[in-house]
C-alpha cells in the first residue's frame, strides 16, 4: 500500500518545481503545506490521516484516546490542544495517523493556522460536535466547507451520555440532528453518536470500524487524501496568483450593478443584461428610424409640391422657343440697322420669357411651398412655430443669367431644341428650389435635434450603465477563465495520467 501512493501520485519532482514557483511567487504559506504533501510521498507514507476537528470541550482529544484505546492525549475542561498533535493508531486493518486539532472556534491565530495546516494534510476529516451545540453555526460551516472541498467527512455527535430520556425521546433528537444537518444540506460519510463514558446510544464501536475500513485501504482514503490535498494547493496558489485581479473586477462588477450576486449566478446576469441592453439598443433606434421615417416624409411630400408645380404651361413654353431661336446666328430684324434691331428683339423676348416665368415661379411653385411648409408646421405637435420665419427664405432667382446659362450653343442649329432648353430651364429653378427646402429643413432637424436627443436620454444613460455592467462581468469573467486555465495547466503539469484534468475543481 506505502508503494501505490508513490507510484499513483504526481512526480516528486515535478511538485518540488511547482513548490520552488510558489515561493519565487511570494507564496510560502502554499509551499510549505505543500512541502508537506511531498514529504508523505517521499517517505511512501500511506497510511491514511485523519484530522479530528470540533469546538473546544467537544472531546475531540477523548475520542481519539478512546478510539485508539491509550490516554496518550491530554484531556480536560480547558483548551488542552493548542498545537496539532499526531497520534498514530494500529488498527486491526492498519495503521491511522489521527490528528488532534485547536478548537475551530479559537480566537488564538496561530490555532486557526495550525488547524488549517492539518485540514490541508488530512485525508479525511471527522468532525466531532458536542451533544448540546450541534447546531452551533462554527459547525456547520466548517461541515459545509470540507464537503465542498471534497473532503471525506464522518460527523460525530459525542457526548451522548449528556442524553436524558426523560426530558426528550433520543429518537426525536436522532430526527432533530438528522433534520438540522440536511437543512444546511450536509451529507458526510456517516453520522455517529459517541461517548467516552458509556451509554446506550453509543455507537464508538462503529465509528471504530468506519476508521478502519480507511486504514485498510479499500476505500483509497490516502490516495484520494493526497489528490484532494493537492487539488486544494493548486486552488489556493492560483488565489494567491489572481486574488487580488479578481477581487478588483468583483468589486467592480459589485460596484457597476448595485447588486452582490451569487458567482453562479453571473452568466445569467451577464445574459439578462445584455438582452436589456439589447432591448434598449432597439428603442432607441426604433425611435430614431420613426423620427428619420417622418422627416422624410415631410421631405418627399415638399419635393413633390416642387416637382408637381406647372411654371412653364405653352404659352411659357413658346415665350422660351421664341427667345432661344432669336439666338440662333441666322436670326436677323430688318434690312437697315439690322444689327441693332436684332439685339432689342432679343432682349425683349427674353425680358418676355423671364417677366412671365418669375410670376408662374412664385404663384405655382414658391407660395404652393411656402404654404405647405406653413401648413405642416402648425400641425405637427413636435414642430416649434417659430420655424415659420424662415419659410420665406426658400426663394428662387429667376433672372437673365439664369436663363442665358442654360443655353447650349451648339443645339441651337435643331428644331426640337427650343422645347429641350425650356425644359432645362425649368429644371435650373427647381434645382434652386429644392436646394432651398433642403436648407431650411436642415436647420430645422438640427434644431429639433436637441428635444429628440432629450428623449433619448434616459434610454442611452441606462444603455451606458447597461454596458458597463456587462464589461464588468466579462472583465471578471475573463480573470476567472484565465484563473481556471492556471490551475488546470498546473494540474495537468503534475497529476499523474490517470488523474485527468482539474477543470471540476477550478471554482
Amino acid at each position: 500500500m506505502r508503494e501505490a501512493v508513490a507510484t499513483h501520485h504526481p512526480r516528486v519532482q515535478a511538485l518540488r518545481d511547482l513548490q520552488a514557483r510558489m515561493r519565487e511567487a511570494g507564496d510560502a504559506a502554499t509551499a510549505d503545506r505543500l512541502g508537506d504533501v511531498i514529504g508523505r510521498l517521499e517517505t511512501a507514507d500511506a497510511r491514511p490521516h485523519i484530522a479530528f476537528c470540533g469546538l473546544f470541550s467537544a472531546g475531540k482529544s477523548s475520542l481519539i484516546n478512546a478510539i485508539a484505546r491509550t490516554d496518550a492525549r491530554p484531556t480536560g475542561a480547558v483548551p488542552t490542544t493548542a498545537a496539532v498533535e499526531a497520534l498514530v493508531y494500529e488498527g486491526p486493518a492498519g495503521p491511522l495517523v489521527l490528528l488532534d486539532t485547536p478548537g475551530i472556534d479559537s480566537t488564538d491565530a496561530a490555532h486557526q493556522a495550525e488547524m488549517e495546516a492539518a485540514l490541508h494534510r488530512a485525508d479525511g476529516v471527522v468532525l466531532v460536535m458536542d451533544y448540546q451545540h450541534v447546531e452551533a453555526e462554527e459547525n456547520l460551516n466548517l461541515a459545509h466547507a470540507l464537503l465542498q472541498q471534497g473532503k471525506r467527512l464522518i460527523l460525530v455527535v459525542n457526548q451522548v451520555d449528556k442524553h436524558v430520556d426523560w426530558e426528550l425521546d433520543f429518537d426525536e433528537y436522532r430526527r432533530r440532528v438528522e433534520q438540522t444537518l440536511a437543512d444546511y444540506d450536509i451529507a458526510g460519510e456517516g453520522l455517529y453518536y459517541t461517548s467516552t463514558r458509556g451509554s446506550a446510544y453509543n455507537q464508538l464501536d462503529e465509528l471504530r470500524r468506519h476508521l478502519d475500513r480507511w486504514a485498510a485501504g479499500s476505500d483509497g482514503v490516502a490516495e484520494a487524501g493526497i489528490r484532494q490535498s493537492l487539488r486544494e494547493l493548486v486552488r489556493e496558489h492560483a488565489a494567491f496568483r489572481f486574488g487580488e485581479a479578481l477581487e478588483a473586477a468583483w468589486q467592480r462588477v459589485c460596484e457597476t450593478t448595485g447588486l452582490l450576486p451569487e458567482p453562479d449566478a453571473i452568466p445569467d446576469l451577464r445574459e439578462a443584461l445584455a438582452q436589456e441592453w439589447a432591448r434598449a439598443a432597439e428603442a432607441r433606434d426604433r425611435r430614431l428610424r420613426e423620427v428619420s421615417a417622418l422627416r422624410e416624409e415631410v421631405r418627399q411630400s415638399l419635393l413633390r409640391l416642387i416637382d408637381l408645380a406647372q411654371i412653364a404651361p405653352y404659352e411659357t413654353t413658346e415665350l422660351g422657343r421664341l427667345y432661344v431661336e432669336s439666338l440662333r446666328p441666322d436670326f436677323k430684324v430688318g434690312w437697315f440697322g439690322a444689327r441693332e434691331k436684332t439685339a432689342r428683339e432679343r432682349e425683349a423676348r427674353r425680358t418676355r420669357f423671364v417677366a412671365d416665368l418669375a410670376e408662374r415661379t412664385e404663384k405655382f411653385l414658391l407660395a404652393p411651398l411656402h404654404n405647405g411648409l406653413r401648413e405642416w408646421i402648425r400641425t405637427t405637435p413636435w414642430a416649434d412655430t417659430a420655424w415659420l420665419k424662415s419659410v420665406d427664405a426658400i426663394q428662387v432667382t429667376v433672372d437673365a443669367a439664369l436663363v442665358d446659362g442654360q443655353v447650349r450653343q451648339g443645339a441651337l442649329v435643331s428644331d426640337q431644341y427650343p422645347y429641350q432648353y425650356v425644359k432645362d430651364v425649368v429644371a435650373a429653378i427647381k434645382r434652386q428650389a429644392y436646394g432651398g427646402l433642403t436648407r431650411v429643413l436642415e436647420g430645422f432637424w438640427r434644431e429639433a435635434d436637441g428635444p429628440l436627443q432629450a428623449e433619448l436620454a434616459p434610454l442611452e444613460a441606462r444603455m451606458a450603465e447597461l454596458e458597463a455592467q456587462v464589461d464588468a462581468i466579462t472583465a471578471w469573467q475573463g480573470v476567472v477563465a484565465e484563473r481556471d486555465a492556471f490551475i488546470e495547466t498546473l494540474w495537468r503539469e503534475i497529476a499523474s495520467d490517470e488523474e485527468g484534468g482539474m477543470a471540476d475543481a477550478a471554482c
